[in-house]
């Protein structure tokens, strides 16, 4: 059986909403990670 969040209260939403915020920075910040990794972004000065 799949788990699913109850989104019928509050802190059920609560929970719904942060894992996508979560999962969004995850991947921002992986993205950055491998961005600058590779040498994508560079700093001019």
């Amino acid at each position: 059986q799949r788990c699913e969040i109850a989104t019928t209260n509050t802190w059920g939403q609560a929970l719904y909403l942060g894992n996508y915020l979560l999962t969004i920075l995850g991947w921002a910040f992986a993205t950055l990670f491998v961005a600058g990794y590779t040498g994508l972004i560079r700093k001019n000065t």
